[in-house]
């Protein structure tokens, strides 16, 4: 009986070490660097209701967004083309100052905002890295930290 009891105990061990080689230990790589802010846009363009909440990361106050602020950072992002996506810069903020959240029916998305030069986008549940964003050519009028600012002031 002891023996039948070991014989199935390294039999169930022996199975769950092979199904452990099945799982991917390492990510894959994103499809291209902007494909986060591709899923976005698409969802921008496809739905009407959505909902765009403002965060100011340091005292914590909330925004809702209108419908005229929803459509500026529809434009900002509209903006963006490929040379705007970037590698995780290395001098880049650790603390993003705001953050924007876009709800949709089916998808949640966070813009981290860091400063006038640099953004970051990601979905809620991702497992690609972030979308590292440029914003030094973008026009004054889509860059979201001056949006930003300008709804929330931090001074």
């Amino acid at each position: 009986m002891k023996k039948l009891l070991y014989i199935f105990f390294i039999i169930i061990l022996l199975l769950n070490l092979t199904a452990c080689n099945n799982i991917k230990t390492f990510k894959e790589k994103k499809p291209h660097k902007n494909y986060y802010t591709d899923l976005l846009i698409t969802d921008i363009k496809s739905q009407n209701k959505y909902l765009i909440i403002l965060l100011d990361t340091n005292f914590y106050k909330k925004v809702t967004m209108d419908k005229a602020e929803c459509d500026l950072i529809k434009k900002s992002m509209l903006a963006l083309n490929n040379d705007n996506f970037i590698d995780k810069p290395k001098d880049i903020p650790n603390k993003a100052l705001y953050k924007i959240y876009f709800t949709f029916k089916n998808h949640k998305f966070v813009a981290e905002i860091y400063n006038k030069k640099y953004m970051c986008l990601y979905p809620w549940d991702g497992s690609y890295e972030k979308d590292y964003i440029n914003m030094d050519s973008l026009p004054a009028a889509y860059n979201l930290f001056e949006f930003c600012k300008s709804i929330i002031p931090r001074d």
